[in-house]
């Protein structure tokens, strides 16, 4: 009689399985990792939009409370919303679909701030070396997917005509090919006058 020899270890085709468990059990969380970052990055760029688009509606309520401190005084007679919105077309920047630009780092000159973009205009935002957003595109700024533009509107059926306007921020970027766009509206009255 023959003696049987058993060997001890692991045939070919455990081997495979062997393996293909293995990869499967490190690809699947490798893959759910990479996801979650990938989807960590669009939340992160959603919230940038949501502050640029606040970022905008801020500003316009600065320069609204700005042009009250202004009239305050006895020898100017300035309108709430000059500089933004206007019947007169020569100070009208905000109004219309086209909108207008703000950029708040423009320290400077405050009227540069607020371009209108009635006949086009750089509604691309640049990022500064200290992470600010602008619009300028001047030396040691760097181009970032977003844009932004807000228009701001006389409110159609106010209880005061002409004391509450509409102010519409829309920031839009690009994200892995795709456009995305965050719209924030505020309103916004002539708090002395009511």
């Amino acid at each position: 009689m023959k003696k049987q020899i058993r060997q001890k270890g692991f045939t070919l085709v455990e081997t495979i399985i062997a393996i293909l468990i293995l990869t499967t059990a490190i690809a699947a969380p490798m893959k759910l990792a990479s996801e979650s970052l990938q989807h960590a990055e669009f939340v992160q760029q959603s919230l940038t939009a949501a502050f640029l688009a606040e970022e905008g509606i801020e500003y316009i309520r600065n320069y609204r409370d700005s042009n009250r401190l202004l009239d305050s005084d006895p020898n100017l007679n300035v309108d709430w919303m000059s500089g933004i919105t206007s019947s007169v077309p020569s100070d009208d920047k905000c109004s219309g679909e086209e909108g207008c630009t703000v950029d708040v780092w423009e320290i400077n000159d405050p009227e540069d701030s607020i371009v209108s973009c009635q006949s086009g205009c750089n509604t691309t935002l640049s990022v500064t070396e200290d992470k600010r957003y602008t619009h300028n595109t001047g030396g040691g700024v760097v181009a970032s997917p977003y844009t932004r533009r807000v228009r701001v509107e006389y409110a159609s059926a106010p209880a005061v005509p002409n004391k509450e306007v509409i102010v519409t921020s829309i920031v839009t970027w690009t994200h892995k090919g795709e456009t995305y766009s965050y719209t924030l509206e505020g309103r916004l009255l002539d708090w002395q006058e009511i």
